[in-house]
């Protein structure tokens, strides 16, 4: 019976330990669960923390200063230090003097030495993060043979340490390095944490890299606009009294003089352009009017501007051998002549003192080949690479070229934009031939005769009595108008020199019509506009804008404003001319 009871009593204690150890590893389970939920909820609170700060943080250098707070109250590590990575090769870690220290004595030698050394990829702990694009764990900074601020952590009492990667993509853009004052041993949760950490942080730097490249487009178009009224508007009075000229009864000698005046100032507006316009093509802002254009036309205008500059050389100019009266391509033409021109003032500039300049035409498969051949020296076979890019100069190493060494470049993307291909063959000590091809299109039927008439620019039908007023506070402009009015006396002119005279004037007289120039002393002439439609006394009164910003979106944004048309300086008279009588007309209707 004592047995009985002694078997009993040990089955009973071995089922009681059983079910203690079964409630010790329910215990140890359910602490280690909940220690793994808080540590991952902090790790959440943690990304959340960072992520907002990234997100509303004005500078890079203010998200990161709270990337460095953050984690070191996550971890409980007393330093936290951050590097950047700049274009400064063989050392690009550079430190960028933000920290965290939790006692900023004890660690001041530390930090010192820290913002005053820079590393190559691959050396010390963020130079291996920056080599790997990884994070990187030591557990004692005091023993690593790649560590050259050892010394100073050791007297700092720092022992561990722990670096993430700030990445943009696959591109380390800073590292953030953290040390402890014990061992460090790995931890995946942290691991993963700190991985995501270094991404929310790269997402300000691609943000302030957006940011910088907005800035960079709005004073690039600010550039563009400000250039393009500032350069054309000298050029305004050339060619407009230069035309006024041409309508004069002149002997034959001036008349010749006059024709060299506009298109040297033609010519010189086109070389203001060039600049002007290898920016816009870059940014999408070129525009592009397709349409069939006479090839023959185009070589002989672009010939006779180039040869003046060839025969300083003593370099003749050459047209086509083969009749191309009656060929026609697909192109731009305004476009197609600039860059015809950019070949020939380069094949005069690269040739040789007495040589040639031969242009000629093939037509094979429905595409018709214009070549641009010179007698100079050629190109070599390792410069070739450089042809077509922006600033490129070939011979400016020598001093022996002049130019911007936008020709090609500005060449090339306006034949790739109308659809055309461009290209060079070369031989050393026989010149080069640069080449553009084209689609050939179908000659345009021929128009009626009344349209054939010359555009009358002298006295139209006897009209009844119109008032202009002009607001433009150049006076040379002033005067191109009023010498084109006194041709139109049924047009009286008014001119004010002021935005806020000629508001004034514009509701004291009525005009009949309103010429407007935009970059006024005292106001823009965007606000002229929109005070003058938001008036009821002068709402109806159309607008036509005068301005030498020949840019797409300004020209958009005034005909969007109410505008009723908008015409670029220098000003072409015949347009100028019949697009009063347009908006006057639409005014009597």
């Amino acid at each position: 019976m004592s047995e009985s009871l002694g078997q009993e009593i040990e089955r009973l204690r071995k089922r009681l330990e059983r079910e203690r150890r079964a409630r010790q590893e329910a215990e140890a389970i359910a602490e280690r669960g909940t220690r793994l939920l808080y540590e991952r909820a902090q790790g959440m609170q943690l990304l959340y923390t960072i992520a907002d700060a990234s997100s509303r943080a004005t500078s890079v250098e203010a998200a990161i200063q709270v990337a460095l707070d953050a984690l070191c109250a996550y971890t409980g590590w007393p330093v936290g230090h951050a590097f950047t990575v700049t274009k400064n090769a063989p050392y690009p870690l550079v430190s960028m003097k933000l920290w965290h220290l939790d006692n900023a004595e004890l660690f001041a030698v530390f930090r010192e030495a820290s913002d005053n050394i820079s590393f190559q990829p691959g050396e010390g702990l963020p130079g291996r993060v920056l080599a790997s694009g990884e994070s990187v764990w030591v557990r004692d900074v005091t023993e690593e043979s790649n560590f050259p601020r050892g010394q100073v952590a050791r007297e700092a009492g720092l022992r561990g340490a722990f670096a993430i990667p700030v990445l943009v993509g696959n591109n380390v853009v800073a590292v953030l390095e953290f040390f402890a004052r014990e061992f460090a041993q790995p931890d995946q949760n942290w691991l993963d944490v700190a991985a995501q950490v270094g991404t929310q942080v790269g997402r300000t730097f691609e943000r302030e890299a957006r940011h910088e490249a907005d800035r960079a487009n709005r004073a690039k178009s600010e550039f563009l606009s400000r250039m393009s009224h500032e350069l054309r508007t000298p050029l305004n009075a050339i060619l407009g009294f230069g035309q006024l000229l041409e309508l004069e009864d002149i002997s034959p000698e001036q008349r010749d003089s006059v024709r060299h005046i506009l298109k040297g100032g033609r010519h010189l507006l086109d070389l203001v352009n060039e600049v002007l316009n290898i920016s816009r093509i870059e940014s999408g802002h070129m525009h592009f009017s397709p349409e069939a254009v006479h090839l023959g036309d185009v070589i002989r205008e672009t010939v006779d501007l180039i040869r003046p500059l060839a025969a300083q050389r003593n370099i003749p100019v050459i047209g086509p051998s083969t009749n191309v009266d009656d060929r026609h391509v697909l192109a731009d033409r305004q476009r197609l002549k600039q860059l015809l021109l950019n070949l020939l003032s380069n094949a005069v500039k690269y040739n040789r003192e007495g040589g040639s300049v031969n242009v000629e035409c093939t037509e094979t498969g429905g595409l018709i080949r214009l070549n641009v051949h010179d007698t100079g020296t050629g190109i070599p076979a390792h410069k070739l690479q450089r042809l077509f890019r922006p600033f490129e100069r070939l011979g400016a190493e020598q001093g022996t070229v002049e130019g911007t060494g936008l020709g090609l470049a500005l060449s090339k993307r306006l034949a790739e934009l109308m659809g055309a291909r461009i290209g060079v063959e070369t031989a050393l000590g026989k010149g080069s031939t640069f080449w553009v091809e084209f689609e050939v299109t179908a000659n345009p039927l021929e128009v009626a005769d009344a349209a054939e008439a010359p555009v009358e620019t002298t006295q139209p039908p006897v009209q009844p009595e119109r008032t202009v007023l002009y607001i433009e506070d150049n006076f040379s402009n002033l005067q191109l108008i009023e010498r084109l009015f006194a041709r139109r006396p049924n047009l009286k002119l008014l001119a004010a020199m002021q935005a806020g005279l000629g508001l004034d004037l514009a509701v004291q007289h009525l005009p009949d019509m309103l010429l407007l120039d935009l970059n006024l002393p005292d106001m823009s002439g965007l606000e002229v506009l929109a005070r003058l439609r938001t008036n009821p006394h002068t709402c109806e009164i159309p607008v036509v804008v005068i301005s030498a910003d020949a840019t797409t979106g300004q020209i958009s944004r005034l005909l969007a404003a109410g505008a009723a048309a908008y015409l670029t300086k220098p000003l072409e008279v015949p347009k100028f001319l019949a697009t009063i009588d347009e908006v006057l007309a639409r005014r009597n209707a």
